[in-house]
């Protein structure tokens, strides 16, 4: 029986490899009877979860409010004088005194320092020497030279003190006839910018501090600022604060268009469709479905020009209560529906 050579009969397996086949369809079968109750307790949980909640949303009740809106153009700019005038020496000498400090209004003709020549002053030095008598003999028969203000304004730099030398390139003293913003508009607001509209006047240093003003000038030349070009726009504020400084950063508001006292409503309780924006106004118990005619759109509000009264409780879903949905530009509920006109009531 040594050389016995047993073949493999078609169709036969071995019990082992029966047993392994067995319990693998055993598993396969558990899984596919698994899976399905899985799916079905997930649907069942969301499905209890909706109708706990009811399928909808917290709803909220807000009213229309009385207050005002305006549109505005923010630009920013730089506290500057309308004038600076730089006072300098006729000749070279040295500085006797100067009668002025930063901050003092100096009247037109008003001497702001006093300047000996470099003669006088080498005289009046030599006659020190002789005594007191002699210096005074020689400062009432050579004079020093005054120098005095070419116009009336605010002295805002004084760069010498008595004793120093200078010469005709050296500021003695600056002059500002009046602060003024200097503000830089890009070149896509200028044509919306007008000389003698109204604006406000806010400065980094006092931001909760409104300055009114208005546009007094706009420069015809453009420049370039940070490779994007700019007109210069000039704003006198209408009355200068003391606590104005030359080189303070400041924003200005230009108000386009203003208007107090309104009814105005959220932007966020506004919905669309074919025939315009709409509200759901809460009436005997439900809803109601109602369109409004809106005027001014402004900081996320609206205001209402005709079918709310301020006594009107609009529903909104709490959700949208503060997440700057439905504000103007893309998705606004004021923008016409493509190829739908607009119907308001």
């Amino acid at each position: 029986m040594r050389g016995l050579i047993l073949t493999r009969l078609p169709g036969f397996i071995p019990r082992r490899l029966t047993g392994n086949m067995k319990k693998r369809r055993r598993n396969m079968n558990k899984k596919k009877i698994l899976i399905p109750v899985i799916i079905a307790a997930a649907a069942g949980i969301v499905f209890f979860a909706v109708k706990n909640s009811g399928g909808k949303s917290r709803m909220m009740e807000i009213s229309p409010r009385i207050t005002s809106l305006k549109t505005v153009i923010s630009i920013n700019g730089v506290v500057q004088p309308r004038n600076r005038i730089q006072i300098r020496p006729p000749i070279s000498g040295r500085i006797e005194s100067v009668p002025v400090r930063e901050g003092d209004k100096a009247a037109e003709g008003q001497v702001v320092a006093y300047l000996s020549s470099t003669d006088r002053a080498a005289l009046i030095d030599m006659a020190k020497s002789q005594g007191p008598e002699e210096v005074k003999k020689w400062e009432e028969l050579y004079k020093p030279i005054p120098i005095t203000a070419p116009i009336a304004g605010d002295v805002i730099v004084r760069n010498v003190e008595p004793g120093q030398s200078v010469s005709p390139s050296d500021t003695v003293v600056v002059l500002s006839d009046r602060l003024i913003v200097n503000a830089s508009a890009d070149e896509t607001d200028i044509s919306r910018i007008k000389k003698g509209e109204k604006a406000l006047v806010r400065l980094d240093a006092y931001p909760n501090r409104e300055i009114p003003g208005t546009i007094a000038h706009i420069s015809y030349e453009s420049k370039t600022l940070n490779n994007v070009i700019v007109y210069e726009v000039f704003v006198e504020t209408d009355m200068v604060p003391a606590f104005f400084r030359s080189g303070m950063s400041a924003n200005i508001d230009i108000i386009k268009e203003e208007k107090k006292d309104i009814l105005a409503l959220s932007m966020n309780a506004f919905q669309r469709d074919e025939a315009g924006a709409y509200v759901m106004v809460k009436k005997n118990g439900s809803a109601e479905k109602r369109y409004i005619e809106t005027g001014m759109v402004e900081d996320g509000m609206a205001e209402i020009v005709s079918g709310l009264d301020k006594d009107d409780k609009v529903m909104i879903e709490a959700s949208k209560m503060g997440s700057g949905i439905n504000r103007a530009g893309a998705g606004s509920p004021f923008a016409p529906a493509r190829g739908a006109g607009r119907t308001r009531r």
